[in-house]
């Protein structure tokens, strides 16, 4: 399991620039294949970091505001979830505010939103594990984003 944390976000920064439907090049599948892809990291992620941290209970909670001050990263993603929930709300189109654009889905408070939580929970990993940026830099540059051609032709 230990394996899986250490490698979990890197992989995700590998992976990432390769997802797209098999079976259609068009964007808004594309925008569909990437969104449930990273659904499926932070489903991942959250379980990984809920089984390294066992003895965490709900009680600690409230030991949150502590913590929050001790990390202004995390304030400023949990700022930017807020502002782009209430710019959604806000909205004279809520519906496409919050799920994206009525072509492809794209830029919505989901995607947002879940950007967020992979940047929060890539953070708390990060604290227990120092090596977590050189190895993400590390999948970074070793995915197809990297390479002179870029990604594959969408």
């Amino acid at each position: 399991m230990n394996f899986l944390r250490r490698w979990w976000w890197p992989l995700f920064a590998f992976l990432y620039p390769l997802v797209v439907w098999p079976f259609g090049a068009s964007h808004a599948g594309v925008v569909l294949a990437k969104h449930y892809f990273t659904l499926l990291f932070l489903l991942g992620g959250l379980f990984l970091e809920l089984t390294a941290h066992p003895q965490g209970r709900l009680a600690h909670l409230r030991h949150l505001p502590r913590f929050l001050r001790a990390h202004p990263p995390l304030v400023l993603a949990l700022f930017l979830a807020l502002w782009m929930g209430l710019a959604t709300a806000l909205s004279p189109e809520p519906q496409v505010a919050l799920t994206g654009s009525v072509v492809d889905y794209s830029d919505g408070l989901v995607w947002g939103l879940m950007m967020v939580g992979v940047f929060a929970l890539g953070y708390l990993r990060s604290l227990h594990d120092p090596g977590l940026g050189q190895r993400v830099a590390l999948g970074v540059l070793g995915g197809p984003g990297c390479w002179p051609s870029g990604p594959w032709p969408r």
